[in-house]
């Protein structure tokens, strides 16, 4: 059996088959460097051999513990803005790994090193598994966008216009984008399950 890494993001665990490379990319040391000029980014960067998904969670349940939660109840009235603030984290991101190839680059052990990552990818290293996700980055047909959003149901309506708008507001090109609130296999390897 193979085993998982596992994640917890918000109300939801996230589970990833042994075949993927994460990170928590806004737990990441990097981020927190890079939001500190004003760079957002997605929960979770996820690599294999020719794909990388990028992954963003969004809770907008109008209700929490029995109370309104007017910010979100005011953000539903516009789909647009959801969708241009969650195309803006994916974008950030691809910002993001462009400074980050660049830093390790700069760096004589990178720079030495780089042929044998291209070949150990799969080794769980920070080097490693940037340099393979800055390589998918460049080429953004191996990129998925999956944008994993909880809605109270009456206002699951949402949910299918947000693809269109998020991929209006895309500046680089990703193979597909997904938004969904279905815990069945939204892509393979991934398993999500309600936390506790």
């Amino acid at each position: 059996m193979k085993r998982s890494r596992t994640f917890i993001e918000g109300e939801l665990q996230f589970s990833f088959s042994e075949d993927w490379l994460v990170r928590k990319y806004d737990a990441h040391t990097f981020y927190q460097g890079l939001s500190g000029i004003g760079l957002k980014g997605v929960d979770f960067i996820a690599v294999r051999p020719n794909r990388m998904v990028l992954i963003e969670v969004k809770n907008y349940q109008r209700f929490r513990n029995g109370r309104i939660r007017q910010s979100v109840a005011d953000a539903l009235e516009n789909p647009d803005k959801i969708g241009r603030r969650i195309a803006q984290k994916a974008n950030d991101t691809f910002r993001a790994m462009e400074a980050i190839r660049a830093y390790y680059k700069r760096r004589l052990s990178y720079r030495l090193s780089y042929p044998f990552l291209r070949t150990f990818w799969w080794q769980w290293s920070d080097f490693s598994f940037w340099s393979h996700a800055t390589d998918l980055a460049e080429h953004t047909r191996t990129v998925d966008f999956l944008v994993w959003m909880i809605t109270d149901r009456h206002d699951q309506h949402i949910v299918p216009m947000l693809s269109e708008i998020i991929d209006t507001h895309l500046e680089i090109p990703v193979r597909s984008i997904s938004v969904t609130n279905n815990m069945l296999d939204p892509i393979p390897g991934l398993y999500i399950d309600w936390a506790g």
